[in-house]
């Protein structure tokens, strides 16, 4: 982590919220939200693009509910997307986040596209790593990540599918991202909306088709960024999803998975740093 980005701790509506800020004085603002998966947090979902950014950018990267060092809590009444998107709603305001370009990866990218549906954050453009607002999933491929309890050899089956190479980056991301599946609490937390009470159904969702409608009326600038290898997608995610916004862009990123940003932060960087800049 560069030494310009300096860790936060905050109250957002009560809660104990942590987040990293700093970079270019005086640049565009840009938050980065990191994966949804178990050990996931602000810092190692974007490292090493992380000091790329930072030095371009004014850069956020906060760590959500059940993440890294912010609290532990779950309200079984309301989804787990509905909270996090209010959460970072609050964070953004405590921490005087205003006209930001949003990036996120995986569910982020996906909470992303149902924030700019609600219009709940102060943003002014998106880009989605891997994230598809719940759409073009491949199910199957997902149980190593569903069905994760804390364990080194297991998490490495994680970070198998969302990372391409196989390098001391990626040993340590293996070693700290199971650490972090460790702290108490954030796999109750990220197990959390799996439960269900006895002869309990889950709530509909309104269907796919609705989601496409309602983010077909999106003016948001958006950018969707595809790994190639990604087996957890279906292959052509990105184009099937900018058919129902004629001003979206996409980039599909050679010989990455999941986590392109960790395959190839350059490339990464700079994709962003285009797109940004052709932003008012």
């Amino acid at each position: 982590m560069t030494a310009e980005l300096r860790s936060h701790e905050v109250s957002v509506d009560g809660v104990r919220t942590h987040y990293l800020e700093g970079g270019a004085a005086g640049g565009k603002t840009v938050v980065l939200l990191h994966d949804g998966m178990f050990g996931a947090n602000g810092e190692l979902t974007w490292s090493p693009v992380l000091d790329i950014l930072a030095e371009r950018y004014h850069v956020f990267a906060p760590d959500q509910l059940g993440y890294g060092k912010t609290q532990k809590i779950y309200d079984f009444g309301v989804s787990a997307r509905a909270q996090r998107i209010e959460h970072l709603a609050k964070w953004m305001g405590v921490a005087a986040v205003r006209d930001a370009h949003v990036i996120g990866n995986s569910a982020s990218g996906s909470l992303i596209l149902h924030a700019a549906i609600e219009m709940s954050w102060p943003m002014i453009s998106g880009v989605s790593i891997a994230g598809t607002g719940g759409l073009y999933m491949q199910a199957k491929a997902y149980e190593p990540l569903q069905s994760y309890v804390p364990d080194r050899a297991k998490m490495r089956d994680i970070m198998e599918l969302m990372v391409a190479r196989r390098d001391d980056t990626f040993e340590h991301l293996v070693t700290a991202r199971y650490v972090q599946s460790m702290v108490r609490g954030h796999w109750e937390n990220l197990s959390a909306p799996r439960l269900r009470a006895p002869g309990g159904t889950r709530s509909p969702s309104g269907g796919d088709e609705a989601f496409l409608t309602q983010l077909s009326a999106v003016d948001l600038p958006l950018l969707f960024i595809a790994g190639e290898r990604d087996t957890l997608l279906e292959t052509g995610w990105e184009t099937q999803l900018a058919a129902h916004l004629p001003t979206a862009q996409t980039l599909n990123i050679t010989g990455t998975l999941h986590q392109p940003q960790i395959d190839e932060p350059q490339r990464i960087a700079d994709a962003i740093d285009a797109f940004v800049q052709s932003i008012p």
